[in-house]
Order: structure tokens, then sequence, then C-alpha cells
């Protein structure tokens, strides 16, 4: 089953500009594309998250078995809070031939950056952004049942091996809205030295947040190095190692991310089996699960 997007949500979302999100969404972000989407009243909401099942047990006749019950720890969902004002000479927008447009044209650069810093909030959080909301590598469990360390110490990266939907991994998006632009108003701006002049002003407001609600859903390949660093860059044997945590886990990947930086890693480790010796295509999966690029994984990791 097909879980709606960013994108599917804008569409039914009427304060959203859903063409210029159509356009952002559909480059490199992967984050957007395939994570599920939807909305929420407000901007927080408190959860009841299952911490460690009951036990259950055999018995004979004529006896009992001891009782048990799960365990919980109550949390807080918060969404970051993302504003941006556009501001625009008056004077410079009466001159252009298409009124529309080359206000849209000031819209679309503001937005692309606003997903893009959503997007590297996804995965780092608070180490991206410490006013937003909590990233993926937070959010995940960091234990050795659901990492696998490549060793590297410098110019590292990460691989992700994902199960995204409902209470699984999913994007929550506050106060019923996806990303908003509203409508453009006349308002008095100011030039350096405080004199004012005619202008024209939008904001761009979302209110996004991360939401892993089963910290098996994720399992994380970091410290992989760069290209010059060979015994520590990505080959199948990482991403064999990062399967069989996801097997034990009982988690089954429906997605893989990593940087355009591992997956060329990848497929040059490849050709050393190849008999050819002929450079291995870019891979599109592993294993049957897609693989996407991000441009928002970073090749210089810090967490």
């Amino acid at each position: 089953m097909s879980l709606p997007t960013l994108l599917d949500v804008a569409k039914i979302d009427a304060g959203a500009p859903y063409n210029l999100i159509n356009e952002a969404v559909t480059s490199l972000r992967p984050e957007l594309k395939f994570i599920p989407a939807d909305t929420m009243e407000g901007i927080s909401m408190p959860l009841s998250v299952i911490v460690g099942l009951p036990t259950v047990a055999f018995r004979h006749h004529n006896e009992g078995t001891p009782s048990s019950k799960p365990r919980f720890e109550q949390r807080i969902f918060q969404c970051g809070i993302i504003d941006q004002q556009i501001p625009v000479d008056k004077a410079v927008a009466d001159k252009s031939k298409n009124y529309g447009r080359f206000l849209e044209a000031q819209t679309m650069p503001h937005l692309e950056a606003a997903l893009d810093w959503v997007c590297k909030q996804f995965w780092y959080g608070v180490s991206n952004d410490a006013k937003g909301f909590v990233g993926l590598i937070a959010q995940s469990n960091s234990a050795a049942t659901h990492v696998v360390d490549a060793g590297a110490s410098s110019a590292k990266s990460s691989v992700w091996f994902i199960e995204t939907g409902m209470e699984k991994l999913e994007w929550l998006w506050g106060n019923g809205k996806t990303i908003a632009i509203g409508d453009w108003r006349e308002e008095s701006l100011y030039d350096s030295n405080n004199n004012a002049y005619p202008g024209l002003v939008n904001w761009l407001s979302g209110r996004p947040g991360l939401r892993l609600a089963n910290k098996n859903k994720a399992v994380r390949i970091k410290n992989v190095g760069a290209h010059t660093d060979t015994t520590h860059d990505l080959d199948d044997a990482l991403m064999r190692q990062a399967f069989e945590l996801c097997t034990t886990i009982g988690m089954t990947p429906n997605l893989i991310v990593m940087t355009a930086r591992s997956r060329t890693q990848l497929a040059a480790n490849r050709t050393a089996y190849d008999p050819s010796g002929k450079p291995v295509p870019l891979p599109r999966d592993w294993e049957g699960i897609p693989i996407e690029v991000s441009t928002n994984l970073s090749n210089a990791e810090t967490i």
C-alpha cells in the first residue's frame, strides 16, 4: 500500500503552495519524496511508547504462570517552527512584465532553502539546528543491535536502512498544514540607514516534525570513510551486516538512503570482482531494496 508523502498532503492542503512543492520535492530530496507524511493538530502531542514486552510462558495442567505487563514510557513529540520573511521592493516588482511569475520567483528559492534545512534536520536534528525538531540519529537506537560501525575517523558519512510507514517512520506536520506561503501584502521596508520604502512582504511558514514511532525501524551504518579510505568505505560486506541487524530486530526495510559518495564506493568495490574489469553501474537497489541518494546526508558527520 502506498502511503501519502508531503506532496500528496500538499495537494489537499489549501494553504500550501502545491505547485512549488511539486517542483521542490521532485529534486534530490528522498526524505520528502519517499517518507510518509501526515498533519496533526497543534505542534506537540503526548506519546505512550512500549519499551518492554510482557513475558509469557507455557504451563502444565493445574499450574499457573507469572503475571506480567508491558513497560511504557511517556514522551512528548514536538514539531519545529520554521518561519521566513520574503521581502520585495515594490518598485522592482512593478517593473516586471509578469507580476505573478516575478513573485513566484522570489518565493521558490526560500522554499528550496527551507526544505533543504528541514531535510538536514531530518537526519541530524539539534546538531543541525538547536531550535529545530529532534532528528533520526537522536531518535534511533544507537546500540550495536542497530548500528554497524565502518570505523572511519574522518570524512564520515552514514547509510540508513529504514522501514517507513505510519507508526514506523513518518513526517508529522503541525497545525494541520504542511509548509505554507501566505498572501503578499504591502508593507514598509527599511534600508541599512533605517529609511523606509514601499515593499511587498510574504511569509513562509511550517511546523515540521519527524516521528520514529518504533526504534526497530531504523538501522545505521556509521563512520563510512572517503574514497581514499579503502578499509572503511562502503562495500557489500557492510551492507550485509546492516541487513543482518534488520533481520535480527524484525525489520523489513523498504528504503536505503546514502550519499552519492557511498553509492559510488559500493559500485567501485564490486568492480574488483567483475571478471571483465569494467566499471559496475551505480546500484539502484540492494537485494531488491531501493537505494536513494540524499544531498542532505553529510560526508563530514560528527555524530
